[in-house]
């Protein structure tokens, strides 16, 4: 699966807040017109196909990508470890950027065409904020200020330097 086309161009990006770990541990998905329809458009493909055509895995393989449902929701996932004895996987959502721990018997195969959107998960760090990073109270206050919410931001690294230090 390719990476996504980050808008290293532009001064300012229009964020989706997915996920707020920490201070250097937020993630967001990019919105736009060639983001945000690519990917409603794929995940409302994933809902058709998946209402009439699920198929488990015979086998789970780390690294490779899968599909969850959660709340009635498809996701994207990418196996991180398995814990065989019982029965789950550690996931990483994909398009989210966050990870837990699913039961095998939930994962189902992710069809090839629903491969070709990239992962929209993008890594970030709050600017001067990284002493803050290990702070309890630090999480708490993410989530009520960031999480879910919609954000223009200025982006300070520089392209180089993102994917010499990328996580995920």
């Amino acid at each position: 699966m390719d990476g996504i086309a980050l808008p290293w161009k532009q001064k300012y990006w229009q964020l989706y807040i997915t996920y707020c770990a920490s201070t250097i541990d937020v993630w967001a998905r990019l919105f736009g017109k060639e983001y945000s329809e690519r990917f409603d458009s794929v995940m409302s493909e994933i809902d058709v196909h998946m209402s009439t055509q699920k198929t488990r895995p015979l086998s789970l393989a780390c690294k490779n990508i899968y599909l969850v449902c959660i709340n009635d929701c498809w996701h994207r996932v990418r196996v991180e470890e398995l814990d065989k004895p019982n029965a789950t996987a550690r996931c990483f959502f994909i398009d989210y950027g966050d990870s837990d721990w699913v039961a095998v018997s939930e994962l189902y195969i992710c069809e090839a065409q629903f491969l070709r959107l990239p992962a929209q998960a993008v890594p970030l760090s709050l600017f001067g904020l990284e002493d803050f990073a290990g702070n309890p109270n630090a999480r708490r206050h993410l989530d009520a200020m960031l999480s879910s919410k919609s954000v223009v931001s200025e982006i300070l690294t520089k392209e180089s330097d993102f994917y010499n230090t990328e996580i995920g």
